[in-house]
C-alpha cells in the first residue's frame, strides 16, 4: 500500500507542479492515515495543499488504495526542515542559515547569508566576507529564523 500512495502522491504532486517530499501512510489497517509533504519552487501555499488534497481523495478513491474510512493530511516540509534540493537552496538566496560540517578536524558549525551554490560548493557571507564551504563536507543546511 505505501508504494501505491507515493505513486499516487507523486502523480497528484506533478500534475499541480509540485514536489513531492514525503508520502507516509500510518496508523491501523482500520484507520489508515496518510500523510503528504509537497513543496513547491516558491513556496507551497494553502492554496496548493487544498488542491492537492483534492486531487489525492480523488485518486485514492478512483485507485482504491485505501477502502473504507481513511484520514488525509497534507502539508508543508516545515520551516525546520533541512534544504536538500537545488530549488530550496535557490529559494533561500539571500537567507541567513546554519550549516553544519564535519570536517577533518571535527563538528562545527557557521551562520551567515546563503550567496551561492553549486555542485560543489556552497558560499556563505559572513560578515561581508565570502566563504566556499565544500558540500561534501556540510552535514545539513537549515533556514536561520529570524524574529
Amino acid at each position: 500500500m505505501q508504494q501505491r500512495i507515493h505513486r499516487l502522491a507523486q502523480k497528484a504532486c506533478a500534475e499541480l507542479n509540485l514536489f513531492l517530499i514525503d508520502a507516509k501512510v500510518r496508523g491501523t489497517a482500520h484507520k489508515p492515515q496518510v500523510d503528504i509533504i509537497a513543496d513547491s519552487e516558491s513556496g507551497i501555499t494553502l492554496k496548493d495543499c487544498e488542491n492537492l488534497t483534492r486531487a489525492m481523495q480523488d485518486l485514492l478513491d478512483v485507485d482504491e488504495a485505501i477502502t473504507g474510512n481513511y484520514r488525509l493530511n497534507v502539508s508543508s516540509p516545515g520551516i525546520d526542515r533541512p534544504l536538500m534540493e537545488d530549488y530550496e537552496f535557490r529559494r533561500n538566496i539571500g537567507h541567513p542559515v546554519t550549516v553544519k560540517l564535519q570536517t577533518a578536524e571535527g563538528e562545527k558549525q557557521l551562520i551567515g547569508k546563503l550567496c551561492g551554490f553549486n555542485d560543489e560548493f556552497i558560499e556563505l557571507d559572513q560578515d561581508k566576507e565570502k566563504k566556499q564551504i565544500k558540500r561534501s563536507e556540510v552535514q545539513w543546511v537549515k533556514v536561520k529564523i529570524q524574529w
